[in-house]
């Protein structure tokens, strides 16, 4: 099974299988609504290469796209009725991705061009190359395409790698590169190049917004790295060798998990795999752990997808099977009433270093709507303007004779995490104290490693609550969250999550 998708209603679930099917799946009792069927594309269906990402929802849900085959389809899922087909370039398509209107198609065919169509008629428009310039002496082609929901720009991520006679000198660096393409003009607007150690870059994973992309490589540290945009540092590598070797990668609709399928695999030459059963997990984005994890049945994971809604996972491999997720903590104890005094522990394990009990506290309290959504908007207040004056007088207090005031100045800026980071990198390039330049250093090292800082982090949690449960009065409240300072994360996320809500 190469890939999978959900509906945005998140009542079907679409399946690409390597005989040149694609099926739609009746989500909520599994069974089968409809089989569409192509001449299938010769590919080996190994981990190591096959087709990601060949199937894409409309927004509206009203058209699906796909590629099972040599040719690119159109279908009504509601019908099962083709809209239009033609033939793909190079008898088949890596990976393809929809506007959220329908009418453009981005696909990506095993070479350096993208191709651009309209789907009205099954038309070429352009098609977006990318570049050889750093990428010598690499053999490389786009691996992963993913256009934004108003279809003007296009991200494409490039699978490299070494050629024969670099991978035998000391030089084994592969790139991961994300470029990004002006659609109405095909002209390359921006390059983000990932240098890594040896390997070959399997898949490329964009969040929603583009914001983020999760590299898989196939590698010896068995590691995955989560890429921030547009820079393009590293700033996550999320490695678990115990569970196996990351096989397959999906991001949730929110863009705040992302989950992980996992190989069995010998950590050593002749060693017995630790396991049969491929490993399932779903990790926390802004901490780089684990919030849930399940084990098999099955060998293989090559396929994943969230639901929309973020309840549920479905996960394929090459034995055909499709499993559907239950993405509940494991635990399975939730409670079905609370009193005053579980709610108010609630609001503190949102906060909690230990992403599992954050995990949980999130699950309880969307199934407690009307006593969640009271919680959150007492605790969650609105992001104010920032006095002028505030922040350069935070950065000049960090040289402050007095500890005490020091030691405030710095946790005060270390509250306001990456939303201070341009000011605090130009005041180090600046002349300065040297105890002003250690603690200005140290900032941007917590900030470069934490997404959030530990009070962010709870309101990221709290605005997943408030936009799963979704109703009138989380609606209210993050209409109210949104008003905030406009460059607070609060305030961003809970306009973004309204955007979504109104999907």
């Amino acid at each position: 099974m190469f890939s999978l998708a959900y509906s945005p209603d998140g009542k079907i679930l679409a399946s690409h299988a390597g005989d040149g099917t694609v099926r739609l799946w009746d989500a909520a009792n599994g069974k089968e609504r409809h089989l569409f069927s192509d001449k299938p594309r010769q590919v080996s269906g190994s981990s190591d290469w096959r087709p990601v990402h060949t199937l894409a929802f409309s927004a509206d849900g009203t058209v699906l796209a796909g590629a099972p085959g040599k040719n690119i389809h159109l279908w009504d899922p509601a019908t099962a009725k083709p809209i239009r087909s033609w033939p793909a370039p190079n008898d088949g398509v890596d990976s393809l991705s929809l506007s959220a209107d329908g009418k453009r198609l981005a696909t990506t065919s095993s070479g350096a061009k993208a191709a651009i169509w309209d789907t009205d008629g099954g038309v070429l428009l352009r098609e977006c190359t990318v570049v050889n310039k750093a990428m010598e002496p690499y053999s490389f082609s786009l691996k992963t395409v993913a256009l934004t929901p108003d279809g003007k720009t296009l991200a494409g991520g490039i699978r490299s790698f070494p050629h024969a006679a670099r991978i035998l000198s000391d030089a084994t660096r592969t790139i991961a590169s994300l470029c990004l393409w002006d659609v109405p003009t095909g002209k390359e607007i921006g390059r983000v190049n990932v240098i890594h150690e040896f390997g070959v870059t399997n898949e490329v994973a964009l969040t929603p917004d583009g914001k983020l992309m999760a590299l898989r490589f196939a590698d010896r540290t068995e590691k995955l790295h989560l890429a921030a945009l547009p820079g393009g540092k590293v700033w996550k590598a999320l490695g678990r060798p115990e569970l196996g070797l990351p096989s397959a990668l999906a991001f949730s609709a929110d863009g705040r998990y992302l989950a992980v399928g996992f190989l069995p695999g010998p950590r050593k030459l002749g060693e017995r795999p630790p396991t049969k059963d491929a490993t399932v997990t779903v990790w926390e984005v802004a901490t780089g752990e684990i919030a849930w994890q399940r084990r098999g049945p099955g060998a293989d994971v090559y396929a994943l997808a969230f639901a929309p809604n973020g309840k549920t996972l479905a996960s394929a491999g090459k034995d055909t099977t499709i499993l559907m997720w239950d993405l509940a903590p494991p635990d399975d104890n939730l409670p079905k009433k609370l009193v005053q005094v579980d709610v108010e522990k609630l609001w503190t394990d949102l906060a909690a270093t230990d992403v599992p009990v954050a995990y949980r506290a999130i699950w309880i309290m969307q199934g407690h709507a009307d006593k969640s959504v009271r919680l959150l908007d007492t605790h969650l207040q609105l992001e104010p303007p920032l006095p002028d004056k505030l922040l350069p007088q935070l950065i000049a207090d960090l040289d402050n004779e007095t500890f005490a005031v020091r030691q405030k100045a710095e946790q005060k800026l270390r509250d306001f995490g990456k939303e201070v980071e341009p000011l605090l990198t130009a005041a180090l390039k600046t002349e300065r104290p040297l105890e002003s330049e250690r603690r200005l250093r140290g900032l941007l090292d917590e900030i470069e490693r934490q997404q959030y800082s530990p009070r962010q982090l709870r309101q990221a949690r709290a605005i997943v609550v408030l936009e799963r449960i979704g109703d009138d009065a989380s609606i209210k409240t993050l209409k109210r969250l949104a008003q905030g300072r406009s460059t607070s994360p609060q305030s961003i996320q809970a306009l973004a999550a309204l955007q979504r809500l109104k999907q």
